[in-house]
């Protein structure tokens, strides 16, 4: 008996024999002709049909790149609904885009032939905020707390730095945040840290910080991205009637895109899962690629232990692209050594061979790069919308953003300066957060002078320190203005009109619908008059911006008619990067990698395939960095449908210097079977027909050195390797050599005793 049966008592693989199982597909079976059935041996695969069909007992599908894992999770939510398994309410569905949640919501009512359902189906940040609505007063929160951003964060920190007069040494406050953040990801308080023996983080100086800014964020009502998972955690450690109480609800799991949970993530998980233990993850270990931001690999790598008896199911057929490019993605993600393992196939045909191209520079290949969309558009095959240009690094979009101009292709950058992000309309929004939230005092603080009021930063410092005195928040210092030494007369009547305004507004928010408040908002403050009379060259656009935001409302509005503003607020709070991708425009898509996952397009260039740049430098000393980056690598060639372009460049500007490239590791790893040339870089070059000067400072490389950049060597010890840069000239000759393995070595060329192989 495994361990999974000896805790639930049931059999963990219902297709061998379950009989609730098998009452299950029975009626299925024998009610084809319900509209609430759809065609399930004609729209699933066989892989795809266990997955949906195993409903009882922990389920982990392991979905291979463009196999459908989207298809298996909505079917499954209707299946489970359908076949009278689960109601509605009792399904828990998360993903991590709230596109991904909105095209599952789709897909579930087209299957289900409704127009409403109430799965709890959303992204972990808007559930577990949704969650917290309702139970906020346990954990010492109000229902209307705000959600930080990243820059209301860090203007949070910089609030009590500045209050505490804290010294951060050679420390940013963006590095604070940044390391306050991993450790809410691993579940650790200010508490837990306090008694952590380690200095890895330079607890001392980090630890006083940490606490305040936690007790910043509970005075202002207001939770940053990571406390959404945090305090759903200790909401239910701390509160086993409330846990119970979610269980109870929630009898059926599934989660989407597992492979980027992180460690907070997992342990909800794990909370809600106890009970019923009906818990389906569809994943893919091999996409696995936000280790930077928290992501546990070894969540889906170690799922089977944890939930012993779990049925895991392989769906291996992609149905996205050709054989070819299959082929080379298989080829690199193989060398990895930690992954459950498959191997994707199509029914697709061949296609066409990779085209690997090697250019003089970063400028010829993003000449190169616009120079074949034209080349493929002009065969009337595709349209702009059928192409992305791929990177490891935003930095690098600027020199192709410069080709496509020229060359007058139409482009969208993806996961570049969003629209909410933009001043004017953080400025609403701000507004709209008071009224919701008047302790939220970052955006107290950003709208109290706006428009402007004639406040000075000696006003801002006084209210400061009144609420710091009196154990208030800030909004409290402008109700009392009055009791404040220090703040002239004519300075405490503009701050009492602003309470004024704030206080009718809250009035008013419940008596008007969202978009004619607003608009009053915006023309009592004289939003437009403000941005008019600023005359730059950027206001107009902020006006259209501002009318923009108002049509947005309006849609939402519209869209959800039972909706409150704190439901706005929380939907644009949570919106991520690729929830702007518009697949419809007419527009070549540009973006990072990152970014690209979980999209597909017909024709894919992947640049700056070069050592030190895809992979990153830093990873070459990291066995699990580095396989971080292969795995990378495998998102951007499984983006591709039927054309692939890998470009690189023998040099590239970085600052203010011209560095010698090397080819990046993982085109040596591609099958050369796959690729239009003889091997990893065949002979297809391109120059630019107008080569632009610029001043350069290249790496030089002593003329009578033996040694040279790019040249491979063998060293005794370490092996083969390949020469990055060669400093100093004679017997002060110094050598940086990347070995393979990914070890970057820096040596004397005198006592290195080097093999020269390729001389």
């Amino acid at each position: 008996m495994t361990g999974y049966e000896e805790r639930t008592g049931r059999n963990p693989h219902p297709q061998n024999g379950d009989q609730k199982y098998m009452s299950y597909t029975q009626k299925r079976k024998s009610q084809k002709g319900n509209n609430l059935f759809f065609s399930w041996e004609k729209d699933l695969n066989p892989e795809q049909q266990k997955a949906v069909e195993n409903i009882e007992g922990p389920v982990l599908v392991l979905a291979g790149a463009g196999s459908g894992k989207t298809r298996v999770v909505t079917y499954r939510i209707a299946y489970l609904i359908a076949c009278g398994a689960a109601s509605a309410e009792k399904i828990l569905a998360l993903t991590f885009t709230n596109k991904a949640a909105s095209e599952m919501r789709q897909r579930v009512l087209s299957l289900l032939h409704s127009k409403d359902m109430k799965v709890w189906l959303g992204t972990f940040h808007s559930i577990f905020a949704r969650i917290l609505r309702r139970e906020a007063r346990k954990i010492g929160y109000t229902s209307h707390y705000s959600i930080y951003d990243e820059d209301d964060q860090l203007k949070a920190l910089k609030d009590v730095v500045k209050n505490k007069n804290f010294e951060l040494g050679d420390y940013s406050p963006q590095q604070i945040i940044n390391q306050i953040s991993s450790l809410k990801s691993r579940l650790i308080t200010p508490e837990l840290y306090e008694d952590m023996d380690t200095d890895i983080l330079k607890k001392d100086m980090i630890l006083p910080v940490y606490r305040e800014y936690r007790d910043y964020l509970v005075r202002s009502n207001a939770m940053d991205f990571d406390d959404l998972l945090v305090n759903v955690y200790l909401l239910f450690k701390n509160n086993p009637d409330v846990l119970a109480l979610y269980q109870k609800r929630f009898r059926h799991i599934l989660v989407d895109e597992f492979q980027d949970t992180n460690f907070a993530q997992y342990q909800i998980l794990l909370q809600l899962a106890s009970k019923h233990h009906n818990i389906c993850v569809v994943g893919d270990d091999d996409q696995s690629i936000y280790r930077w931001r928290g992501a546990e690999i070894k969540n889906i790598l170690h799922f089977e232990h944890d939930f012993h008896g779990a049925t895991t199911i392989r769906l291996e057929q992609n149905y996205r692209s050709t054989k070819n490019i299959l082929k080379a993605a298989n080829s690199v993600i193989g060398n990895n050594r930690f992954r459950h393992g498959k191997n994707l196939w199509t029914n697709r045909d061949v296609g066409e061979k990779i085209t690997v191209c090697c250019v003089d520079s970063d400028r010829e290949e993003s000449g190169y790069v616009a120079q074949n969309i034209l080349a493929e558009v002009s065969r009337e095959k595709w349209n702009w919308d059928d192409f992305a240009i791929l990177y490891r690094l935003n930095s690098h979009s600027r020199l192709i953003e410069d080709s496509l101009r020229s060359y007058s292709i139409p482009y969208k950058v993806v996961g570049g300066f969003k629209f909410y992000d933009r001043k004017e309309i953080k400025d609403i929004l701000a507004y709209l957060r008071i009224l919701v939230n008047q302790n939220d005092s970052v955006s107290l603080k950003r709208i109290l002078n706006y428009p402007p009021r004639g406040l000075g930063k000696q006003t801002f410092v006084k209210l400061d320190e009144f609420a710091i005195k009196n154990g208030n928040n800030f909004y409290h210092s402008l109700k009392d203005v009055e009791k404040i030494n220090g703040i002239p007369a004519k300075r405490k009547e503009t701050i009492k009109d602003f309470y004024k305004l704030i206080t009718k507004y809250k009035k008013l928010r419940n008596k008007v619908s969202l978009v004619e408040l607003v608009s009053s908002l915006i023309e009592e403050i004289q939003m437009i008059n403000q941005l008019k009379a600023e005359s730059d060259a950027s206001s107009v656009d902020r006006i259209d911006n501002v009318k923009e935001l108002l049509r947005a409302i309006e849609e939402y509005t519209s869209d959800n008619p039972d909706s409150t503003i704190e439901d706005y607020i929380t939907q644009i709070a949570l919106i991520t990067d690729i929830d702007d991708w518009d697949s419809n425009q007419q527009r070549v898509s540009l973006m990072t990698v990152h970014s690209a996952k979980g999209l597909e397009f017909p024709v894919v260039f992947i640049s700056g395939l070069e050592d030190g740049v895809f992979p990153l430098s830093s990873a070459f000393e990291d066995p699990e960095s580095l396989e971080e980056e292969r795995r990378l690598m495998y998102v951007a060639l499984t983006r591709a449908r039927d054309v692939l372009y890998l470009t690189h460049s023998r040099t590239r500007w970085k600052y203010d210097s011209m560095l010698q490239c090397v080819p990046s590791r993982f085109l040596r790893e591609i099958d050369k079977s796959t690729i239009l040339g003889p091997g990893y870089e065949p002979s297809i070059s391109f120059h630019s027909p107008e080569k632009k000067s610029r001043t350069a400072h290249v790496q030089s490389t002593p003329s009578n050195s033996r040694y040279q950049p790019g040249q491979r060597i063998s060293h005794p010890d370490f092996g083969i390797g390949i020469i990055q840069t060669v400093d100093g000239t004679g017997n002060k000759t110094k050598l940086q050599i990347l070995f393979d393995g990914g070890i970057l070595k820096k040596l004397l060329a005198q006592y290195a005793s080097l093999t020269i192989l390729d001389d």
